[in-house]
């Protein structure tokens, strides 16, 4: 470049040779590798390795280490997928059973004061509404009782995927009793 022209010439250029006389560095080009797969940019690999930039993205293109980049981040996210199934796995049945023991335990501890009686129609409302709730976490934990099953007729079409409880009835007078069906 001739500083006074501020004109850079054809000639002021690295040749071709002189800019990819690196190319051929395996030391280079493997220690560029892992790094990239490490996710660095071709500019850090460059500042690290000491290897110009051009080709660093030449061995990028050239031996197709974006494909590879894709793969091992593919391979990545199907293991951490694997690991958090196993861990709900792992963790799944111990909370379901759980769930069930408290249900069951809400469940007698309600029919008991009903059946102990004395109790007026906002009580076994509050009741009803307890014995609901303990039934729905327990049919959650099983499924049951979730999703509407698909079938042909018209009124079930309507009602398909819609979350459905089960039904509780409460029997009130002498001999109250509450009894949970599922519709």
């Amino acid at each position: 470049m001739n500083p006074k022209e501020g004109i850079v010439r054809p000639s002021d250029y690295p040749s071709d040779d002189e800019l990819f006389k690196d190319m051929h560095n395996e030391e280079a080009r493997t220690a560029s590798y892992v790094r990239y797969m490490q996710e660095e940019t071709p500019q850090e690999i460059a500042a690290q390795v000491g290897i110009p930039v051009a080709v660093i993205r030449r061995w990028i293109i050239k031996d197709r280490w974006n494909d590879r980049l894709k793969a091992v981040r593919q391979q990545r996210l199907e293991e951490e997928q694997i690991a958090l199934e196993t861990f709900r796995g792992t963790n799944r049945l111990e909370e379901i059973q759980e769930q069930l023991k408290a249900g069951r335990s809400g469940r007698e501890l309600v029919q008991q004061m009903i059946s102990e009686g004395g109790l007026g129609p906002g009580q076994i409302k509050q009741l009803a509404d307890a014995l609901r709730a303990f039934s729905d976490v327990a049919a959650r934990a099983v499924g049951v009782g979730e999703v509407v099953e698909q079938k042909n007729t018209d009124a079930d079409s309507v009602n398909s995927g819609k979350i459905r409880p089960p039904q509780v009835v409460i029997v009130a007078g002498e001999g109250a009793r509450v009894q949970v069906n599922d519709r």
